[in-house]
């Protein structure tokens, strides 16, 4: 079924993108669901973010840009309930997330998953994999800096 890119709003209201809903709502439950980790609440954390961490993912996949600040948030979240949960699908969500867009993690995220990789059990290393292979497609358009992004993923490699 197609997907609708703006839905209905009430009193006559111009109805928002699904983009700019998506970038709305990771600003506002961000915020929320950080204070829910910071609390040791991760299942709770995992309960407010997880549709919209899917929906960002999704329309990256279908080709909807955003900033990089929304995709850097989206990542640091996803890296976040890796830990907290413990589970093996948040790691994966972080590399699917930005094999969308060919670029590195940004490096605060790369971070977290160095941390993260070592407590999670059972991260499907092909994920990873293909990710890394998608930036060494596209590597000769980094600077020093996605350079250095790529090694360190590359790095991640031998934890999995």
């Amino acid at each position: 079924q197609p997907m609708i890119d703006s839905e209905p709003t009430s009193l006559g209201q111009t109805p928002l993108p699904a983009s700019m809903r998506i970038v709305s709502a990771l600003k506002l439950l961000g915020g929320v669901a950080e204070k829910a980790l910071v609390l040791g609440r991760a299942e709770e954390a995992e309960r407010i973010l997880q549709q919209v961490l899917f929906d960002l993912r999704g329309r990256a996949r279908e080709g909807v840009s955003f900033d990089a600040q929304t995709l850097e948030t989206g990542a640091k979240l996803g890296a976040r309930l890796a830990g907290a949960t413990l589970k093996p699908s948040w790691v994966t969500y972080c590399f699917e997330l930005y094999v969308s867009v060919g670029r590195p993690l940004p490096a605060p995220a790369v971070d977290e998953l160095y941390n993260v990789v070592r407590k999670v059990k059972g991260v499907d290393p092909k994920s990873l994999r293909g990710y890394v292979a998608v930036l060494r497609a596209e590597q000769a358009s980094f600077g020093p800096a996605d350079k250095f992004l790529l090694q360190r993923l590359e790095g991640l490699q031998q934890l999995l």
